[in-house]
């Protein structure tokens, strides 16, 4: 493709839908990696994937290395670790979990707030590019066709946002 119709293609494309990874312009605000701290109940969590994991389990050592992991990749890997203890009703309350963090975070940080605000109508698709492989649950997969949790979860709180 030459450079002329990539650029083109680019900026029809880049209009039309907001892919979270890889990490650019305004998106930046909606990984779960990003230097945003989250409170919750009284505790503070390094990011939003730190919060995350450790919501998944109820043993306070378990959840203490979590908040601990020196980055998110790292809570994330200390959680698979010991996903056979998470509790027992997480994953049928992961997306409403997931919710409340993507809220939180919204709520937390005014930065958050206004991307997310200024990102419009475009669609927003959580395309994994690095790290774990997609799984096509909270991403929209390897082929695309994956069920994208996290960018409808992000366009949900978007709409809330405007009705207030």
């Amino acid at each position: 493709m030459s450079l002329h119709k990539e650029r083109r293609w680019k900026r029809f494309y880049v209009k039309k839908y907001s892919y979270m990874y890889p990490l650019e312009q305004f998106h930046i605000y909606f990984s779960p990696y990003t230097a945003h701290v989250l409170e919750k109940d009284g505790v503070l969590y390094p990011t939003l994937e730190h919060a995350y994991h450790c919501l998944r389990y109820d043993n306070v050592d378990i959840i203490k290395e979590i908040i601990l992991a020196r980055s998110p990749m790292l809570a994330w890997h200390i959680s698979q670790k010991y996903k056979q203890f998470q509790v027992p009703t997480f994953s049928e309350r992961k997306v409403e979990v997931m919710r409340e963090l993507i809220q939180l975070k919204v709520a937390q940080h005014e930065d958050v707030r206004k991307a997310l605000l200024s990102s419009g109508d475009v669609k927003i698709i959580k395309r994994i590019t690095t790290g774990p492989k997609a799984d096509g649950f909270w991403d929209d997969g390897e082929d695309g066709e994956g069920l994208n949790h996290v960018g409808k979860l992000w366009m949900e709180v978007r709409e809330g946002l405007r009705e207030e």
